[in-house]
């Protein structure tokens, strides 16, 4: 997944932020391994284009392409998204911020 790695290393670069990527399964309940998660990790950069449920009210998740699109840039680009990501944690955001809170961090 050299993509992904890449794009990962993106984000610390911009952000400062350490990030580590999870590569979930077909068929893995999302809302269920988002609450797991949000025992131990803070925020969830989403890849993946399809919806999700009810978002934790105690993780940040944001959606990596809802930004890309927002910000006008290329799907691989991760700069915008790591501005997202670092505003949203030094606003204390958690849950799933609105269009207008991610386009303040862009």
């Amino acid at each position: 997944m050299p993509v992904m790695d890449w794009f990962v290393v993106q984000i610390k670069h911009y952000s400062g932020l350490d990030a580590f990527p999870f590569v979930i399964m077909k068929g893995t309940d999302r809302v269920a391994l988002l609450r797991d998660l949000s025992t131990t990790y803070s925020a969830v950069v989403d890849l993946d284009d399809q919806s999700i449920g009810t978002i934790p009210e105690n993780i940040l998740f944001i959606r990596h392409q809802v930004i890309a699109f927002m910000a006008k840039s290329s799907i691989i680009d991760a700069k915008a998204t790591a501005g997202v990501l670092s505003y949203c944690f030094k606003k204390g955001m958690k849950g799933s911020p609105s269009c207008e809170e991610l386009l303040l961090g862009i």
